[in-house]
């Protein structure tokens, strides 16, 4: 890699975006049971990256303004994830609030988001992928780089 790209592997998810996908879902299927500062950190922290919002009508696109001259001709399989290092340092701040409180979403968890068999299955799953997520953002901030989210 050059000094200016680095790469991440997600553990467990064999480079596809459906565990992103199905732990958006579960956090949409729990988030009604978090405290609201678990709830504000966590929307923010995972709408940046991965959830879609609270309007189920959008599409959303996880792409700061003014990375790309336009969205329109650039093709992509799935999601595309562009986050300028000014996000970065704003979910760096997001995740900090959400590590420390994130335990207590354990037993919401269990009852309502819990999925045997999904790529997402339990909290553990969900923790981990988030911890990922957490890890990717802390390095780019440290390098004071941007995010670009590509599968695989």
């Amino acid at each position: 890699m050059g000094p200016w790209l680095g790469r991440y592997e997600f553990a467990g998810t064999l480079g596809s975006y459906k565990p992103h996908f199905w732990a958006a879902q579960a956090w949409e299927d729990v988030r009604a049971a978090a405290d609201p500062a678990l709830r504000s950190a966590l929307d923010t922290f995972l709408s940046a990256l991965i959830w879609p919002g609270t309007d189920p009508d959008t599409d959303a696109e996880h792409v700061d303004p003014g990375l790309f001259p336009s969205l329109a001709p650039l093709w992509r399989h799935g999601p595309l994830i562009a986050r300028g290092p000014d996000t970065v340092v704003r979910l760096g701040r997001c995740w900090q609030e959400t590590a420390a409180a994130l335990p207590r979403l354990g037993g919401p968890y269990a009852r309502l988001a819990a999925a045997p068999g999904r790529w997402i299955a339990d909290f553990e799953e969900f923790t981990r992928l988030l911890s990922g997520w957490a890890e990717v953002v802390r390095e780019a901030e440290r390098r004071r780089w941007g995010l670009v989210g590509l599968p695989l």
